[in-house]
């Protein structure tokens, strides 16, 4: 396998790489400033570009990204997230490319992936359309106004985690509703209302298709890859790929690669896009693009334990994977959710089969899950909503439910 040095020096005489490699400067991936960003982001190219191997001892190159595959149960090959440059690509210039890696985004780096948000990736930065135009306008749009855009992502942001234990409770009990807001894309009108600078650029993005199809209904658990597409100043058509964080609580407000003063320009668009739909059409009690001291938002309804019955002949009652989400979401205090489930057990006369330190670990990993926008494994649920005997001699599972709004 060639040295990096080998793998430059055969590349940068190529059209693509002499096209930009003079831009690389070493600096901060994360730096506000346009220029300085791009930069970086060229010499992060530089300096991780190696070559590969594929099937029947096929050579490429790729840029390899920070993380790792995600792979619990260590099964297959171990291979790094890499991007292919195909020869297509290296045989025509693209001098705008660092600015084109730059707005991409923070989750470049996001430390773990899967197989298709790599090559949704790919897709993003290399597109395959007549994307012949500069994106220097649309960078400097962006980026002219990435104060005013990291306002409106902060408040958005605040106004949604506040809340967010709805979107936490439809990934798991109705993941197709928000999978249909994301893939849904936003149009030229949508983009302009949230951001008027970029009506000259007519500008409109979209996920990208291949990855919704893969991911199915957990695409909101996926890293997501949209295209922003637009017209320069010459009316050339042009495309910039943007990554975007998860729509977990974590990804979305508590990991500091996503802080919002450290976003990408670009990224800070498609984030506020996608968060002002999620507050109008999921959360509630958004006006505009601001939110109303007054509106009322809404909030999961109130919930309840009960108990369901054993069945002569039947197999032993489950609680359901949404009753467990519920439960964590209703008490998110372990030791509240303990209580809660006791004080129930008590004054229903019933003797429970779990113990409080088997009930905390089980309320710990499922309350992990949920943030992460997962659905708890069946092992914890059956701890967290343990089966018990009654006063009437029965065996009967403890599950939750959701109290109606108006109940």
């Amino acid at each position: 396998m060639k040295t990096q040095n080998e793998v430059i020096a055969e590349l940068i005489t190529t059209p693509f790489m002499s096209s930009w490699c003079g831009r690389a400067r070493e600096g901060d991936l994360f730096d506000p400033d346009p220029r300085r960003r791009s930069g970086a982001w060229a010499h992060w190219a530089m300096t991780n570009i190696a070559q590969f191997s594929g099937s029947r001892d096929r050579q490429y190159y790729a840029l390899i990204l920070d993380g790792k595959f995600y792979n619990p149960k260590s099964t297959g090959p171990e291979v790094v997230p890499h991007i292919e440059i195909t020869d297509r690509v290296l045989a025509r210039p693209d001098s705008h490319f660092p600015d084109r890696l730059a707005s991409a985004g923070n989750a470049l780096r996001f430390p773990w992936w899967v197989y298709p948000e790599v090559n949704a990736v790919k897709r993003g930065l290399f597109p395959s359309g007549p994307f012949v135009g500069s994106v220097e306008m649309f960078v400097d749009a962006v980026s002219q106004r990435r104060a005013s855009l990291i306002d409106a992502v902060k408040n958005l942001s605040v106004y949604c985690e506040n809340r967010w234990e709805v979107v936490e409770d439809l990934l798991v009990s109705n993941p197709e509703k928000l999978t249909e807001l994301v893939i849904k894309g936003f149009s030229r009108d949508e983009v302009t209302s949230f951001f008027p600078a970029g009506a000259p650029l007519s500008l409109k993005i979209s996920f990208d298709p291949k990855l919704a199809e893969s991911s199915g209904k957990y695409v909101a658990r996926r890293v997501g890859v949209w295209r922003c597409e637009g017209v320069d100043d010459s009316d050339a058509p042009f495309s910039c790929g943007i990554v975007v964080p998860r729509l977990t609580r974590n990804s979305q407000f508590k990991d500091s690669l996503f802080a919002i003063q450290k976003e990408s320009a670009a990224g800070l668009l498609v984030r506020g896009l996608l968060l002002r739909r999620i507050a109008e059409n999921v959360i509630g009690g958004l006006v505009g693009e601001t939110v109303a001291e007054n509106a009322v938002a809404k909030t999961l309804p109130k919930g309840y334990l009960k108990s369901i019955i054993a069945k002569p002949g039947a197999d032993l009652p489950k609680a359901s994977i949404q009753a467990a989400t519920a439960f964590v979401q209703g008490c998110p205090d372990g030791d509240v959710a303990w209580g809660t489930l006791d004080k129930w057990a008590e004054s229903h006369a019933t003797m429970l089969t779990v113990q409080k330190e088997a009930f905390l670990d089980a309320h710990r990993k499922a309350s992990r899950f949920v943030r992460r926008g997962e659905e708890p494994e069946r092992e914890t649920v059956d701890i967290l909503l343990p089966i018990g005997w009654d006063q009437d001699s029965r065996v009967v599972r403890v599950t939750y439910a959701r109290t109606a709004k108006g109940d």
